[in-house]
């Protein structure tokens, strides 16, 4: 996916990827962020919907995102491929409580989309929706050749395992009360 197509994906403000044809692949996938830059999306990146999509990804030293922020050529999470519905059409819907009206696009499945979920994707009548769910951002991309479409991609073998500050400090107090029963027992730091 072009940027800032995936990362919204992984912030979970975009659940749907809307393409061209249909698909039947379902289950998990990796969400790879292409190198290539969508031109016309680096000007949505200033709107309001576009920032507040991407606000988990503000470092206390940014005011903004920008794309040079966003990871690029690299596999960024997995996301689980559930549904693909077709696009029926985009109607104006009326606001229950004010009476403003708003555009939904109509999907094959009978389900509306509109709002943010509308502004990211591309809901002309005849495209296909790809609804994703339970997205799982990696703690560091992981850099990888993309390719047009569904390919296969194997995650390389981490190098050392990763895990959180607080398992490592539950795994050093474990190691203190191991050594307070057995100071016989020596631990490589």
């Amino acid at each position: 996916l072009w940027q800032p197509w995936g990362s919204l994906i992984m912030t979970g403000a975009k659940n749907n990827e809307t393409r061209s044809r249909p698909t039947s692949i379902r289950g998990t996938i990796a969400i790879h962020a292409a190198k290539k830059v969508d031109v016309d999306a680096v000007k949505l990146l200033a709107t309001e919907e576009f920032q507040n999509g991407l606000r988990p990804l503000l470092r206390a030293d940014m005011k903004a995102v920008i794309m040079e922020h966003l990871p690029r050529g690299a596999v960024i999470g997995t996301a689980d491929l559930v549904d693909c519905v077709k696009v029926l059409g985009v109607i104006t819907r009326r606001n229950p409580i004010n009476g403003a009206p708003h555009l939904a696009a109509v999907l094959s499945n009978g389900r509306e989309v509109c709002g943010k979920e509308l502004a990211f994707g591309d809901y002309r009548t005849g495209r296909f929706v790809y609804v994703l769910r339970n997205a799982k951002p990696f703690k560091k991309p992981v850099p990888a050749s993309g390719k047009q479409g569904f390919w296969n991609w194997t995650p390389p073998a981490p190098s050392e395992p990763e895990i959180t500050e607080e398992e490592a400090a539950k795994a050093e107090i474990r190691i203190r009360m191991l050594q307070n029963v057995r100071p016989d027992l020596a631990f490589a730091a």
